[in-house]
C-alpha cells in the first residue's frame, strides 16, 4: 500500500497559477528554482505523485521556445516525490 504524500498538494496549488516559479529544496539541501511542467503516477490506481518533471530557471525560456515534444526531449530533470523536502511558491 502507498502512503498518503503531499503530491497531490502541490498539484492542486501549483497547476491553479500555471508558470509560476518554484523553489525546490530538496532533502540532501540542494535549492534549485524553476517551474514544474510534468508530473509521473506510479500507477493507475493511485492518486499519488511519484515523480515531477522539473525546469530549472535557466531552461525555462529553451523550454517554452521547443515547437515539438522531441525539442524538449532532455530538458529539465526529474525528480521524486520523496526526495522534497520543502515547495515554496512564489
Amino acid at each position: 500500500m502507498i502512503k498518503k504524500d503531499y503530491s497531490q498538494e502541490i498539484y492542486l496549488k501549483y497547476f491553479n497559477t500555471e508558470g509560476k516559479l518554484i523553489k525546490v529544496t530538496l532533502h540532501n539541501h540542494k535549492v534549485m528554482e524553476g517551474i514544474f511542467v510534468g508530473f509521473f503516477h506510479p500507477d493507475d490506481t493511485s492518486e499519488n505523485i511519484f515523480k515531477w518533471h522539473f525546469i530549472p530557471k535557466t531552461e525555462i525560456e529553451k523550454y517554452k521556445k521547443a515547437i515539438i515534444p522531441e525539442e524538449k526531449e532532455g530538458l529539465g530533470l526529474m525528480i521524486l516525490q520523496e526526495e522534497i523536502k520543502k515547495v515554496e511558491f512564489r
